[in-house]
């Protein structure tokens, strides 16, 4: 937990964050205006004839019960000194992040690698030691939590003698999918869990796209190892188009219909990568604000 995270903002935050009409894109502007989600939360409903009921009401003890986990899990909300600078830069920042791990702040240089759960053999592979090789020069992994190229890519980085960072459609106590049990431990060791979701939540299918904003806001570029247009992946790739960031993808895979992502974003001006060199990507990256 922050040492300078308050109680009063951590509640704020979260009440704020739920009042109708305050999506992430609100939140923001609220904050930008006030200075801070709790006098945010002061001068928007400054009466309880302001205060509409909450998207969903939480009792007092549910939030306490929240705020009594923070000594072993993180939190951040949007504003505060710790929350990372590249998401501030992003059209709809999360309002708040919890986080589990070691990891924090998030280094200066760090990759995405996505792709399908459905990988090829050969994605898996390329993903998991081009993950690997830009672990082990000190670049920061960053991924979903999906078996496939996810686990690949955190497999990875583990490989290389660096971290990564998991980013879940779920509540910060929740593993999902329950098979990746031993994937998130390994993580929380060596890097860190995010989630923008409260705990306890279940994932939604929902979730994951506007999860995929996060994978894309805290890195400097993205890889997709194959994919489907229409798939989750397909909104990673919207999201890093939107988002300007450097795309890298690889044409290798045996598979016609996992090549639809990565001729799709080649037609956008992605750079092709012939192996898992980690160079052709840092050549082409310039560290953003963390």
């Amino acid at each position: 937990m922050s040492e300078s995270l308050s109680e009063e903002q951590f509640r704020a935050a979260i009440e704020l964050s739920r009042r109708p009409g305050i999506g992430a894109a609100k939140f923001k502007s609220l904050v930008d205006q006030y200075g801070s989600p709790a006098e945010a939360f002061r001068q928007s409903f400054k009466s309880e004839s302001d205060s509409i009921l909450p998207k969903k009401n939480f009792s007092r003890s549910q939030v306490d019960s929240w705020w009594s986990l923070l000594p072993s899990i993180g939190f951040t909300y949007y504003g505060a000194p710790d929350y990372p600078k590249s998401l501030t830069l992003i059209s709809e920042p999360p309002p708040y992040l919890f986080r589990k791990g070691v990891l924090w702040p998030i280094p200066s240089i760090a990759v995405g690698i996505v792709g399908p759960r459905n990988c090829s053999k050969e994605g898996a592979y390329f993903a998991r030691k081009l993950a690997a090789r830009l672990s082990a020069l000190g670049v920061l992994i960053v991924s979903g939590s999906a078996s496939g190229i996810d686990s690949a890519a955190h497999q990875g980085a583990s490989e290389g003698g660096g971290s990564s960072s998991l980013v879940t459609a779920a509540g910060i106590d929740i593993v999902y999918p329950k098979e990746n049990q031993v994937l998130f431990s390994k993580v929380a060791k060596q890097g860190c869990l995010l989630t923008e979701l409260l705990p306890g939540t279940p994932p939604r299918y929902s979730f994951f796209p506007t999860r995929n904003r996060i994978i894309v806001g805290i890195t400097d570029a993205m890889i997709f190892v194959e994919g489907k247009l229409g798939s989750g992946t397909a909104t990673s790739m919207d999201h890093a188009l939107r988002q300007k960031r450097p795309i890298f993808t690889w044409m290798g895979s045996p598979r016609q219909d996992l090549r639809e992502i990565p001729e799709k974003l080649l037609e956008n001006g992605a750079i092709l990568l012939q192996d898992e060199n980690p160079e052709a990507i840092l050549e082409k990256v310039t560290p953003r604000l963390v």
